[in-house]
């Protein structure tokens, strides 16, 4: 008789010891959930706050590139497209050599360096839009989009603007920027020539939210913005600063 009672309260008292390491470990699981709740909304916002340095830092590069072209073009700037639709901006640099060196095999462009054409993709992007250059046969990243009034086409000089000539607005007037969030308007999520500019009329957000505080952009004279506005023509929508600098208005991401 002596013998069972103890037995049985050392199996009483195990099930006490169990019991009682069950609830230190839902208590150990509510402090790192609410741990979690607290730490991943700044995990989350550092992240993002590294993929907008990120951006701006694919636009300096691109700004660089840019003002290669524009030195060796004869203070012309690099044209939208090539007025057939068939390349845009960006296979202009790339092609030539601004971004990567370029071989070309059996009609298809080929890059030595493929990774730097990631310079045209935002790290936030999450389209993954890949633009096609039907003459040259390749596809760049494209998240950033280009002012489609600076020059088109390519081959035709009467329509090309130099840099010279708008450097009074220069600092106002956007020349490439984030563009990969659209709103449905003429359907421009599938129609690569709004994927390839900046069109203020078309923004989803205004302008569109691709990074927290807004979007990044860089102005034709070089310097790479990243606020929560952007330089446009209210009647029109279009980003030709120059043409009427008086009625530019800041179209901001949060309207104030």
């Amino acid at each position: 008789m002596k013998r069972f009672w103890k037995e049985t309260s050392h199996q009483h008292a195990g099930v006490k010891h169990q019991c009682f390491t069950l609830i230190e470990l839902l208590v150990v699981i509510a402090i790192i959930a609410i741990l979690a709740g607290m730490l991943l909304p700044a995990l989350n916002s550092s992240r993002q706050k590294a993929t907008a340095v990120n951006c701006v830092g694919n636009q300096k590069q691109l700004s660089l590139a840019i003002g290669s072209y524009t030195v060796d073009y004869n203070d012309y700037l690099v044209p939208f497209n090539n007025g057939n639709a068939k390349n845009a901006w960006g296979h202009v640099l790339a092609t030539n050599g601004y971004v990567a060196k370029v071989s070309s095999t059996k009609g298809y462009t080929k890059f030595s360096e493929p990774g730097a054409l990631k310079l045209f993709r935002c790290p936030a992007d999450t389209t993954n839009y890949d633009d096609y250059d039907t003459v040259n046969k390749f596809y760049i990243p494209l998240s950033y989009g280009y002012n489609s009034r600076i020059a088109i086409p390519e081959s035709d000089t009467k329509y090309r603007l130099k840099l010279s000539t708008l450097m009074a607005d220069a600092a106002k007037t956007p020349l490439v920027a984030d563009a990969w969030k659209y709103s449905q308007v003429k359907k421009v999520a599938t129609d690569n020539y709004y994927r390839r500019s900046i069109i203020g009329a078309y923004f989803d957000i205004k302008p569109y939210n691709a990074h927290p505080y807004g979007l990044n952009w860089m102005s034709v004279d070089g310097a790479v913005h990243a606020v929560d506005y952007i330089w446009y023509q209210p009647k029109s929508g279009y980003v030709d600063i120059w043409n009427f600098p008086t009625w530019a208005k800041q179209m901001y991401y949060n309207p104030k």
